[in-house]
């Protein structure tokens, strides 16, 4: 974008999207090339930020090792694995493939939030990946068989170590298992954060300068240079020839009216970011500029001390037991709160580099006065922005950088959704519409603060979204400012979100006229709030547990019942169970239940001065999650019972399916095939310079994972329908040349437009359901695989009327 190779720029939009796509490594190659000479002439590095001189010291010597490796390989020198990888390697010229493998190694270890560092053979993955999309770029022709990717990628990964770029280590996962891992020494990452990551990373999928490439098939589509596949398959080659053979009209117009909505960069919230993040403030989701005190590490613990009986066993009786067993506690803590910081510190620094990456590609396309993002699809059917870092799909963060290219005024109707919209983001949506718009009336001087001077007055990062909410605190106080708010020209958007979307679904699926109710299917005067109820039935459990008398033969799961209850009394609010309750039909494991709402009662412990470091408290707050996880999900059984049938009869008949050996496949309302990929596991080891590597094989002829295949189902089915109601969605805006876009079950429209898009998305919605979507699903199975297979009935429907849908004001809000 801000150079290329060619001697003269891109003249038009068109050649620079060329250049984009196909310059990414040729231009930095060049760059480095220069630097090198310029550096020798000059003998003078001074001139280099800090962290180039590092990747310039790396780049000769990567250059040299892989030529020497190209050398061998071209005069047929025999080695293990030379005849593996040698055909590729000799395919593109040394000094582009030491940058390729400078930036990708870089790129994959920054992206690691694991403290122990990013596993070696996922960093030599994706220095292949890289490899084979720069050859797809420049049109290399590599038809001979190449086999496993990594054998030839971990050479490049052997030369690059033998240059001193990264720390190898040997990380312990379970008491018999090492693997070994990669991360930047602390040097390298404070000069990466320092220099702002400019001109290190290389990201290929970035957004486009023109409107993507229209979808036409499986491999046709989206960039123009860059081959990108409609369809995340995971290597199912099952999918993809299902795909290949399918009629796709309907999902490539979905795809496409997706891609045309043009954007644009907000310069003046990327302005606020900036300046934030160069003050070190930790306003919105920024993250903390400094690491957290890392505590001495802990010295081993001293074995020969543990007092043991003649036979070598712990003797508990000996009078030093008590002591040692306190020593080893203290022990035990002080490596706990090592771990535990050190894990938090490293998060820190992914985060850190993630947030530079977003802000460095919105500076560059800041000046575009459109950009666009292409999109495909997973193998359930939902659809995703390719490019990974800057889309509409990620953060507030990202999300507060981006509006509409376009500009419309903004009506009457359009004011009063965005003031609708600035409440929803602020966490003022569990009241009625009016209310809402009424919240901005009540708060109207603290908007018009944050929006004049935000980085001082900060009501808005009290928000939900508070960089989503600054944004609309800026629009909201020019359209005033303009003296006639309905004619004010505005390119932000607004979101209407759907009420537990996947519940939604289910209660569709079945007619559940209660569920319905409880998620918004049904009209009434204010919005249910599915998540506040569930809360509800939670908290009377705990109360009954709390003044539950214990007897004296009370056993001790029932006295860590009652005693994690007393201790969570009082600390469990909506937030605390909102994720599980959002996932449970999504097909959360009481093992992920668990996790979620530990994460939230960890919040809470701290609030009221609990250390979370110390181990005893960690064993607490454990117990504590573990109740709190059963009591959520047998009180959500308790609320949706007909979901909880629908999903059970998902699951079984793809148990039956799997029965016959074969992958869950169904096809979506809109004719997309879908194969689940889940297929046990089978490992082989290939051996590299070094380590072993141990890699995993995804072959279609691989058995079935029964247990996966039937529990994934249920889930991975609503997810393909919830897709279908926004593409179609998707599909009627483009007819009345509306501009749309969506995430999942949160769909963006022109604040003029809401109207038209709440009436279109409810129509679609009807219209999806009004099908009789399980019977067809049972129909499909039993053509395929006969009656004699014995597929269970459907479930009973209930009384919830679908045309009730249309009328029901807080369906999507």
């Amino acid at each position: 974008i801000e150079g290329s190779e060619s001697s003269s720029p891109a003249s038009t939009l068109g050649e620079l999207q060329e250049a984009i796509e196909t310059q990414c490594y040729t231009t930095a190659t060049a760059e480095y090339g220069k630097m090198m000479e310029d550096m020798k002439k000059r003998n003078d590095v001074t001139s280099l930020k800090p962290i180039q001189m590092e990747f310039v010291k790396w780049f000769d010597p990567l250059v040299t090792a892989i030529k020497e490796e190209q050398d061998a390989c071209l005069a047929m020198l025999s080695s293990e694995d030379r005849s593996n990888y040698g055909p590729i390697l000799v395919l593109l010229n040394p000094s582009k493939l030491a940058v390729i493998t400078m930036h990708t190694v870089v790129s994959e270890v920054l992206r690691s939030k694991d403290a122990d560092g990013t596993p070696f053979v996922a960093v030599v993955t994706a220095v292949g990946e890289a490899v084979r999309a720069e050859l797809g770029v420049q049109k290399v022709l590599y038809e001979r068989a190449y086999g496993d990717g990594s054998f030839r990628d971990s050479k490049i990964k052997d030369l690059l170590k033998e240059t001193g770029a990264t720390n190898r280590r040997v990380a312990q996962i379970g008491f018999n298992k090492l693997i070994g891992t990669v991360k930047l020494s602390d040097f390298m990452y404070s000069k990466l954060i320092d220099d702002e990551l400019r001109g290190v990373i290389h990201v290929r999928h970035t957004p486009m300068v023109v409107p993507p490439k229209p979808w036409t098939s499986r491999l046709d589509g989206c960039y123009y240079f860059n081959e990108t596949s409609m369809m995340r398959t995971h290597g199912c080659a099952m999918q993809s020839a299902a795909l290949d053979s399918a009629d796709l009209g309907t999902i490539c117009r979905g795809l496409n009216a997706l891609g045309k909505t043009p954007w644009k960069i907000n310069k003046e919230m990327l302005e606020v970011e900036q300046e934030a993040w160069r003050r070190g403030m930790t306003v919105g989701d920024l993250p903390l500029s400094d690491d957290f005190a890392l505590p001495k590490k802990p010295k081993s613990f001293d074995n020969s001390s543990i007092p043991k009986t003649p036979e070598g066993k712990v003797d508990k009786e000996h009078p030093d037991y008590p002591d040692f067993k306190e020593r080893f506690r203290r022990h035990c803590n002080e490596q706990q709160v090592y771990s535990k910081v050190k894990q938090r510190n490293y998060e820190l620094h992914s985060m850190r580099c993630d947030t530079l990456i977003k802000l460095d590609q919105a500076r560059q396309f800041k000046d575009f006065d459109e950009i666009f993002f292409g999109w495909n699809l997973d193998f359930r059917g939902r659809a995703y922005p390719v490019p990974p870092n800057l889309n509409h799909l990620g953060s507030d963060l990202c999300r507060g950088l981006l509006s509409f290219s376009e500009k419309l005024p903004l009506t009457e109707r359009g004011f009063y959704w965005l003031k609708v919209n600035l409440a929803n983001l602020y966490g003022a949506n569990k009241i009625s519409m009016d209310a809402r718009a009424q919240f901005v009336d009540d708060n109207w001087d603290d908007i018009v603060k944050s929006a004049q001077d935000p980085l001082t007055h900060l009501w808005w990062n009290e928000a939900d979204q508070p960089w989503q909410c600054l944004a609309v605190c800026k629009e909201l106080t020019r359209a005033v400012e303009s003296g006639d708010p309905a004619s004010y020209e505005s390119s932000l958007f607004v979101s209407m979100d759907g009420s537990c979307n996947g519940l939604q679904h289910y209660a569709a699926l079945g007619r559940d006229k209660q569920g319905g109710a409880a998620v918004n299917l049904t009209p009434m005067e204010t919005p249910q709030d599915v998540y506040s109820k569930v809360l509800d039935i939670v908290l009377d459990k705990i109360d009954m547990e709390v003044n539950k008398e214990l007897g004296p033969h009370a056993d001790e799961a029932d006295l860590q019942k009652n005693a994690s209850a007393k201790r969570i009394n009082g600390l469990v609010n909506r937030k605390v169970v909102k994720q599980t309750v959002m996932t449970s039909v999504y097909g959360v494991t009481y093992i992920g239940a668990k996790e979620q709402i530990k994460n939230r009662l960890e919040e809470q412990f701290e609030e009221i001065g609990l250390d979370v470091y110390d181990a005893d408290v960690e064993a607490e707050l454990d117990n504590c999650a573990k109740y709190l996880a059963r009591l959520t999900l047998t009180s959500l059984d308790e609320m949706f019972s007909n979901a909880r049938a629908t999903m059970a009869w998902l699951g079984e008949v793809a148990a039956i399916v799997a029965s016959q050996r074969q992958p869950m496949s169904w096809m979506t309302p809109l004719n997309l095939p879908c194969v689940q990929p889940y297929r046990r596991k089978q490992e082989k080891i290939v051996n590299t310079v070094v380590q072993a590597i141990m890699m995993v094989d995804k072959e279609d002829n691989l058995p079935v994972s029964t247990v996966k295949q039937r529990s994934a189902f249920p889930p991975n089915y609503v997810h393909s329908l919830d897709s279908t109601h926004m593409l179609m969605t998707a599909i009627e805006m483009e007819k009345r040349n509306l501009p749309f876009s969506a995430v999942h079950d949160s769909y963006w429209c022109h604040p003029q437009n809401v109207d038209a898009m709440n009436s279109v998305l409810r129509e679609k919605f009807v219209e999806l359901y009004s099908k009789p979507l399980l019977h067809e699903l049972k129909k499909s199975l039993e053509d395929r695989y006969g009656r004699d297979c014995n597929f269970p009935e459907v479930p009973e429907f209930g009384e919830l009327k679908l045309e009730d849908i249309k009328k029901s004001t807080y369906f999507f809000q």
